[in-house]
C-alpha cells in the first residue's frame, strides 16, 4: 500500500505506514466487505472479452498446469475465511523486504532520516529475529533518474541499491 502525505506530516506518516505494516486492520467486517469486492471483481473480469481472448492465448502458449494459468475465481475467493488469510498472512509476511520510496521535496533530509530511523527501530522491537530490517538507505537526490519520457532508469536505481555499504541500524 502507500501512503500520501504532506511533508511537515512525514514524521507521522512514517509511524501510520509502521503501525499497519505491524498491526494490519483486518476486521471481520472489512474482510468480508474486501472478500465480496474481489469476488464481483474477478467475476466481471474473468467474463471480460479481454480477458478470455488472453487466457485463450495463454493456454496455446504454456503447458497445461502452467503457474501462469492461474487466477482467483469467485468460489475460491467467497471460500476463504478470515482465519486462513491471517494464518496465509503469519506464513509469508516478510517485514524485512519492506521497500519504502520516499518522493518530493521532503526537508530537511536529517529530520526524514530520523523519522526513518525511528519507525523501522519501533517495527524492530516488535518483530522476530528473523523478520527485523537490518538497515536502510536514503536516495541520494530528490528524484530518481529519468528517460526523455520520465521513466525511471531503472538500471541506474538497481545498480545503486547493489552496492553493498554500510547501513543504519545494523
Amino acid at each position: 500500500f502507500s501512503l500520501d502525505v504532506p511533508a511537515k506530516y512525514f514524521a507521522r506518516g512514517m509511524q501510520l505506514l509502521a503501525a499497519n505494516e505491524l498491526h494490519p486492520a483486518l476486521t471481520p467486517q472489512a474482510f468480508s466487505i474486501m472478500q465480496r469486492q474481489q469476488a464481483g471483481n474477478w467475476r466481471g473480469e474473468i467474463a471480460s472479452p479481454g480477458f478470455l481472448n488472453d487466457i485463450g492465448l495463454q493456454r496455446l502458449l504454456v503447458p497445461p498446469g502452467d503457474p501462469s494459468l492461474r487466477y482467483p475465481k469467485p468460489g475460491n475467493i467467497m471460500a476463504l475465511t478470515l482465519a486462513k488469510v491471517k494464518a496465509y498472512y503469519e506464513r509469508v509476511y516478510r517485514p524485512d523486504m519492506t521497500t519504502i520510496v520516499v518522493v518530493g521535496n521532503v526537508t530537511p533530509p536529517e529530520a526524514m532520516r530520523a523519522a526513518i530511523d525511528a519507525a523501522v527501530r519501533a517495527a524492530n522491537a516488535a518483530l522476530g529475529p528473523n523478520q527485523r530490517i537490518a538497515g536502510w538507505r536514503l536516495w541520494p537526490e530528490a528524484d530518481f533518474p529519468r528517460t526523455h519520457t520520465f521513466k525511471v532508469r531503472r538500471d541506474r536505481v538497481r545498480a545503486w541499491a547493489a552496492v553493498e555499504q554500510d547501513l543504519p541500524l545494523q
